[in-house]
């Protein structure tokens, strides 16, 4: 396994513990329900783009190059996905960060997070007040 893709594997299971952690703080309530989670990662050749559901919560890892943006809100408004709980851009590479314009312009995207440095930090809620 080469480092690349090792660290790539290592990012997105950070990432998908994330995503178990804020979607488990969402509730102020214990969730005693059962439910189930729906992990979609979109085939855009080297581009990046991976969508968790719940039933009620979306959270998009990456949004793909730029012509894959479109591609990406198509997909979600065919599944009536209205809005996305969380962004999560973990870089800031064209092919990771590219669709983010076309996404935050036609779906209302509660939060976004991105990595800065080392730490991964909520830099914008209520993308409604931009």
């Amino acid at each position: 396994m080469t480092a690349k893709l090792q660290q790539k594997l290592y990012c997105i299971a950070a990432l998908m513990l994330t995503a178990l952690l804020l979607f488990g703080c969402v509730t102020a309530r214990p969730y005693t329900e059962t439910g189930h989670v729906e992990i979609l990662v979109f085939g855009i050749g080297r581009s990046d783009a991976i969508l968790i559901t719940t039933e009620n919560h979306a959270m998009l890892i990456d949004t793909g190059s730029r012509e894959h943006g479109p591609l990406i809100v198509e997909y979600l408004q065919r599944k009536d996905i209205d809005k996305i709980d969380y962004l999560i851009i973990t870089h800031f590479d064209s092919d990771h960060v590219g669709g983010a314009y076309i996404l935050i312009s036609e779906i209302d995207v509660i939060n976004v997070i991105v990595r800065i440095m080392t730490e991964i930090q909520i830099i914008c809620v209520g993308l409604e007040m931009l």
